[in-house]
């Protein structure tokens, strides 16, 4: 079970590296990212956010709080188009697979996600929100919305 495990992380570390690679060629940043306490699920983030002329992609790693089904720990994967107006407005798509530990059980799920990203001093911090609708989350008929907030790190 184990180096099952271990294989599929290392599957998606690799895949998500290599799918966001174009837009992580633009702006990259360190991203950190949590959804609104006063919901049954809530998820906290942080990864890599990459932003180019008309695209995005983000690679996180994510730890999740359900209340009906435990707690988990996720790799992100997510990629999309982005439009400039001062910020930055994006929809995409992405898929979520991890570990459920208190239930022993593997966690997938797809999303949809539209935000915007807000620069606060240049390229190198600024803001985010995130508006994500998950599909089978936890079974077949389990679609959940959440609002991320978060913020953006760069060192250029």
């Amino acid at each position: 079970m184990y180096t099952k495990f271990s294989s599929f992380v290392l599957t998606v570390l690799l895949a998500g590296w290599l799918s966001s690679a174009d837009a992580l060629a633009g702006s990259d940043y360190m991203h950190v990212e949590r959804s609104q306490d006063d919901s049954d699920l809530r998820i906290t983030s942080i990864g890599a956010f990459g932003l180019s002329k008309d695209t995005i992609g983000h690679v996180d790693l994510s730890y999740i709080e359900s209340v009906g089904d435990g707690e988990a720990l996720a790799i992100d994967l997510g990629a999309g188009i982005s439009k400039t107006l001062g910020a930055t407005f994006f929809i995409g798509v992405g898929v979520l697979l991890g570990y459920n530990w208190d239930e022993s059980d593997s966690l997938s799920a797809y999303y949809s996600e539209a935000g915007v990203f807000i620069p606060i001093i240049g390229d190198s911090f600024g803001l985010t929100v995130t508006e994500k609708r998950y599909y089978e989350l936890a079974s077949p008929n389990d679609n959940e919305s959440i609002i991320m907030f978060g913020l953006l790190f760069s060192g250029d």
